[in-house]
């Protein structure tokens, strides 16, 4: 019975962990952490453009996923939560 209880709890973790909502939020804490990066290298002065393009290409790689994500779990849905959810949470590249 415990072997059983172990399996289903397995199993419901591994399906929470994988699942797009949970990597759609990790895509997004991907983004906010280089965004920190970004501000943290502007201040350190000049001549780190390198640096600072290879944090905004790697976060639009990552908002471009978070798009994938939801245009193909939520492409037909005419749920108005579900509809709501991924217009909170599709990205925006925002170039300068």
């Amino acid at each position: 019975m415990t072997i059983l209880l172990l399996i289903v709890v397995i199993v419901c973790v591994f399906f929470i962990i994988t699942g797009h909502k949970y990597q759609i939020k990790r895509l997004w804490r991907e983004i906010f952490n280089n965004a920190l990066q970004v501000g943290k290298w502007r201040k350190v002065g000049e001549g780190i453009d390198i640096v600072i393009s290879a944090l905004q290409a790697k976060q639009d790689r990552a908002g471009k996923l978070i798009n994938a994500l939801l245009d193909y779990h939520y492409f037909h849905t005419e749920n108005e939560e579900e509809i709501e959810y991924v217009n909170e949470n599709r990205y925006e590249s925002k170039k300068e």
